[in-house]
């Protein structure tokens, strides 16, 4: 698990820490405040090797971007400032020391570290390649790529596609008894449910779900609330990720089944070892979650509040005691 998260010269980010994260993390903030970003740096951060190349496209609508040197890459540095140096860590189990990649400018130099690979990326038609750099890089930003040794899954605002979800429920079915715990927790969103199927018979693979009728419905019928903790609860079972990061939990999903989605999600997340970090806007979420937690013993969620001052931004971190007290005085921590 990550412990705690420091980041420097990143998007919106000139100097950011959260000391202390735990098992279930939910991020509020205004609009534009970095909420997404803070997700890309994590990203980033623990599972970078494999979602580097990526990253246009995972939280945002990446598409084609014409130079992406100049339309994306370069703006992972403040106000594009090349002469920065971008600097993602933070304390990972298993590691005595903090654990930290680098984000390079043109002027920036990292120490010479036997466990870093640096890669420097040229990207002069768009496209993204990699190369083995040397010390001193130039022009664009390169990325040093250690292996923390996480898996990053990822879900965005974006509705999921219905294949994808198709074969990640196939994964689910594969792990003893997870098929019927998936069910469980749906039935709290949808009480007809009798099972859930990925078959194909009208040439793709899609998820059918059994209410009852004379046929299955292909799940795409039930609405984004249902796909959404599909999507969600699927990941959780059978990604084998160690890290699920969620953007806007709670779309697509009513509030008065909040409640039930957030024990879904502490009983997932306990069970199968993942850490959960997620977005929100809503009041109704927050007090879902952190009622949720605060039926347990050891509380081990966090709200993390972005708040811009003067331009820069910066995070409250709520425990129990300040979350509740925020929430009985009707203090909005959006």
């Amino acid at each position: 698990m990550l412990r705690s998260l420091r980041i420097e010269n990143f998007k919106r980010f000139r100097s950011l820490d959260i000391p202390q994260l735990k098992r279930v993390n939910l991020i509020s903030g205004r609009n534009n405040t970095g909420k997404t970003a803070l997700l890309e740096a994590i990203m980033l951060l623990l599972d970078g090797q494999n979602k580097f190349s990526n990253l246009p496209n995972i939280f945002r609508m990446g598409g084609e971007l014409g130079n992406a040197n100049e339309n994306f890459w370069r703006w992972l540095l403040p106000d594009k400032n090349l002469s920065l140096g971008a600097i993602l860590g933070g304390q990972l189990d298993g590691f005595s020391e903090p654990y930290e990649v680098g984000l390079l400018g043109s002027k920036f130099l990292w120490p010479e570290r036997d466990t870093f690979r640096i890669f420097d990326r040229a990207s002069s038609n768009g496209s993204i390649e990699f190369q083995i750099a040397q010390q001193e890089v130039s022009g664009v930003p390169s990325f040093h790529l250690p292996d923390s040794g996480h898996r990053v899954s990822a879900l965005s605002t974006r509705p999921s596609d219905p294949q994808q979800d198709a074969a990640n429920y196939d994964r689910v079915v594969l792990k003893k008894g997870a098929e019927a715990r998936l069910e469980k927790l749906l039935r709290k969103l949808e009480p007809r449910l009798l099972s859930v199927r990925s078959i194909k018979p009208h040439g793709a693979s899609l998820i059918y779900v059994d209410l009852g009728l004379d046929e299955k419905i292909p799940a795409v019928h039930l609405g984004q609330g249902f796909n959404r903790l599909l999507a969600i609860y699927s990941e959780i079972l059978a990604s084998g990720s160690n890290v699920l990061l969620i953007d806007e939990i709670e779309n697509g999903i009513h509030h008065e089944i909040l409640p039930d989605v957030w024990k879904g999600i502490r009983e997932l997340a306990e069970s199968e070892n993942i850490q959960v970090f997620a977005t929100t806007h809503s009041w109704e979420c927050v007090v879902a979650a952190h009622e949720t937690y605060a039926e347990t013993l050891d509380y081990d969620f966090a709200l993390h509040r972005m708040v811009e001052v003067e331009g820069d931004v910066s995070v409250q971190t709520l425990g129990k005691e300040a979350l509740e007290a925020s929430i009985k005085g009707l203090i909005d921590v959006r």
